[in-house]
């Protein structure tokens, strides 16, 4: 029994009406047959209603879900003290309601039976609670919400996806009754579960791949969001599955094109080396071939040049002059012959007798080659200017040849004034790796665009042995020397002005053969 309001609580009342009318709460003083006495502020605002003309309206005008009769039956069953709970639309005008939540206390005061509610707005609950409803029923995943009671809450997605006949048929369902007995990596379901659980209690989500059995029986393959929740004071499970069947078969096409791609870069692979060791080999018969037939061409040539010498000297003059003259041309043949012969012997060195990568001064390599060339340098008036060179890893020897044709060439091809050659040398670096790029620049007659590519191949002139000598191996010497190292050499002219001919050396060579990708050379650069 409620006791009875004495006249200090009214006054402290008053306050309590001011505190909830700021709080945003209706008010409602009833009394026994359900007709309003108070409203506060916000209630009356919140009707639409002047306040002094809400007293004496019946409680029930303002809900159209209750009737006069059935409000008085609710107001009777009220016990004294025990708030009666009401969720229900309240009326504001003719054409506008909003949903509150009311609580209604029954309480006694001078005989007389009087009831208090405080009601609250939530129109804006429910719009939310709404959306949030539209938006999980349309999501494209299948979401459920699990306890240790079963599956609680479920979407329409997952009754397609678990191909249920509706939700009421997967709810209450312990979630593990749509495991299969094993994964497909033969674990066990259940083992694997308890392990999935444990790895998301460590971490805001986990995400993993699973496989579920559908209400039919199938299998199918999901990946798993898994979030630890609470749901009224209970801890629960928030899952969300996404059909991966289409990935897990873009994941096998990608599978088996790569294991298609391996078999096959395999066979590639043993054919390039095979190729290579076919190469290679043939190279080396090749090499030894081109030694042996000149080396033993030498000594019947020796023979042939040594007697028609001889005839030269002591005929000469005696006979008329057509046999003089065929005399000079075996004479100058057995010269030319010689000389081709030295030169593929030199050819073919470049791999037989070639030596070790050492630390090399260029500088020595190219002081070598002009002393070799000095009687040419010297017949010809040259000028040669060559900074400080850097020291390199190469076969000093080879650097030396290599200084000694590109200078020999830029000798051989001048113009009418004096040569000037000038070497230099820079250091070049990329994504892939530094290299030396050594110039030797002259001022001779130049070669065309269309010759260019062409000279480094070997027995390749541009010229009548009448207007230049020479056997035309020398550049492809170079080119070989230059490939050995890991290089490139290309030339860049303008014919009538002279040549500029570059080679790169990687400043770590990668071996004693083959040579190294330089993406950034130009690309008439051979090697």
């Amino acid at each position: 029994m409620v006791p009875p309001i004495s006249s200090d609580c009214e006054i402290s009342f008053e306050g309590l009406i001011a505190l909830i009318d700021h709080a945003g709460e209706l008010y409602f003083k009833l009394d026994g047959e359900g007709h309003i006495q108070e409203a506060n502020g916000f209630a009356s605002s919140t009707l639409g209603v002047p306040n002094q003309e809400l007293a004496g309206q019946s409680f029930s005008n303002f809900f159209p879900e209750l009737t006069a009769d059935r409000l008085h039956k609710e107001f009777q069953s009220v016990p004294v003290s025990v708030p009666l709970i009401l969720n229900t639309w309240l009326q504001r005008d003719s054409s506008s309601q909003v949903k509150i939540n009311a609580r209604l206390v029954k309480f006694v005061r001078d005989g007389s039976v009087c009831y208090l509610c405080l009601a609250r707005d939530v129109s804006n609950f429910l719009l939310a609670d709404m959306r949030y409803h539209t938006l999980v029923e349309h999501a494209c995943d299948a979401l459920l919400l699990c306890s240790e009671d079963g599956i609680l809450l479920c979407n329409q997605a997952t009754v397609k996806l678990l191909r249920c006949p509706n939700q009421a048929s997967i709810l209450l369902r312990d979630i593990t009754e749509f495991f299969p007995t094993l994964q497909y990596n033969g674990e066990r379901s259940i083992e694997r579960w308890k392990k999935e659980l444990e790895l998301g209690r460590e971490r805001d989500a986990h995400h993993f791949d699973w496989v579920i059995k559908r209400f039919d029986g199938t299998l199918l393959e999901v990946e798993i969001s898994l979030t630890h929740q609470r749901f009224e004071e209970k801890p629960v499970l928030l899952l969300s599955l996404h059909d991966i069947t289409e990935r897990k078969h873009h994941e096998k096409l990608l599978e088996e094109m790569k294991a298609n791609l391996e078999d096959r870069m395999q066979e590639r692979t043993a054919e390039l080396l095979q190729s290579n060791s076919d190469l290679e080999r043939s190279n080396q018969d090749l090499q030894q071939f081109a030694y042996v037939a000149s080396h033993d061409l030498q000594e019947p040539l020796r023979t042939i040049s040594s007697f028609c010498s001889l005839l030269q000297n002591r005929y000469e003059g005696h006979l008329d002059e057509r046999a003089d003259r065929w005399i000079r041309f075996i004479v100058d043949g057995a010269e030319r012959m010689r000389n081709l012969i030295e030169d593929l012997l030199e050819y073919s060195r470049v791999e037989g007798r070639a030596r070790p990568f050492v630390p090399t001064d260029a500088n020595l390599a190219l002081k070598q080659a002009v002393h070799n060339l000095g009687k040419a340098i010297l017949e010809s008036n040259a000028t040669i200017h060559a900074p400080k060179l850097p020291t390199v890893l190469a076969d000093v020897n080879q650097l030396t040849q290599l200084f000694q044709n590109l200078i020999g060439n830029a000798l051989k091809f001048r113009q009418e004034v004096p040569p000037v050659i000038k070497i230099e040398c820079t250091l070049e670096n990329n994504l892939w790796k530094n290299y030396w790029v050594f110039s030797v620049k002259d001022n001779g007659i130049g070669i065309a665009p269309s010759h260019q590519e062409q000279i480094f191949q070997i027995f390749r002139r541009l010229h009548t042995i009448d207007e230049y000598n020479g056997t035309g191996i020398g550049l492809a010497v170079c080119r070989k020397i230059v490939a050995r190292h890991g290089g490139k050499i290309w030339v860049e002219s303008v014919e009538g002005e002279g040549s500029t001919f570059y080679f790169a050396i990687p400043f770590q060579p990668r071996g004693d053969r083959g040579s190294a990708a330089l993406p950034a050379l130009p690309a008439n650069s051979v090697g």
